[in-house]
């Protein structure tokens, strides 16, 4: 019966990595076709209408802004899946008794200063994009204002604004930017898995020095330790 339920928990295993992968895989795709897309078709918007037509970028803008913003609702909900079946690969780990120190998913490493991992990035390409579709509109905005200041310059300089206060809250700001979708700093809970694993000083101190959220071993099973 036990042979029975570790064959069917690695299958499990096996078809919840290849559904993790191919979210994450989705997600790095859109990741890098979206700014090498909008940035081509702003190119081409901005070069073709001018005078009267200019006004066409007002729609397009907003089009354009408003696919970013879905595309990255998609991205946010990505993250969730991520992390969930994340959370359900570290516990089949448990179940299987994979060592703590060759767990693929208990051992995940944050993102160094909030920025550096997918998250970071993400919140970096989407908002630069959506920033410049809105930019975009304002240009034909402004076309159809007849006064000498540029306001599509002073758009442009408010968006910029906005754009790196936005930014800060969602990379720095724990309380609803990166780590409310990705949960991955120690808490007090995290520590007390590592009292558990019972681990040497040496070891304790390579994964509080590393930021890595440690797999605790199922109780009752024996514990097994790093040799030095």
């Amino acid at each position: 019966m036990a042979d029975e339920r570790a064959a069917t928990l690695r299958i499990v295993y096996q078809e919840t990595c290849k559904t993790h992968n191919s979210i994450a895989g989705f997600r790095g795709t859109l990741l890098g076709l979206l700014p090498i897309a909008s940035g081509a078709g702003i190119f081409l918007l901005l070069g073709k209408l001018n005078g009267t037509s200019r006004w066409l970028l007002v729609p397009v803008g907003v089009f354009g802004a408003a696919v970013t913003f879905g595309l990255f609702m998609y991205e946010l909900r990505g993250i969730e899946d991520c992390t969930v079946l994340r959370g359900r690969l570290k516990s089949i780990e448990q179940e299987l008794g994979v060592s703590v120190f060759s767990s693929q998913f208990g051992f995940w490493p944050g993102g160094k200063l909030n920025l550096v991992d997918e998250i970071g990035a993400a919140w970096i390409v989407y908002m630069t994009v959506l920033m410049t579709w809105l930019f975009v509109a304002g240009v034909g905005v402004a076309s159809r204002v007849h006064v000498k200041v540029r306001w599509d310059l002073v758009f442009g300089a408010c968006l910029g604004v906005v754009y790196l206060v936005v930014l800060w809250f969602a990379l720095v700001s724990g309380k609803w930017g990166h780590d409310y979708w990705a949960k991955r700093r120690r808490s007090s809970r995290d520590s007390g898995e590592l009292d558990e694993l019972g681990l040497s000083p040496s070891d304790r101190c390579l994964l509080e020095k590393n930021e890595i959220r440690p797999t605790a071993q199922p109780r009752g099973r024996s514990r097994t330790r790093r040799r030095t």
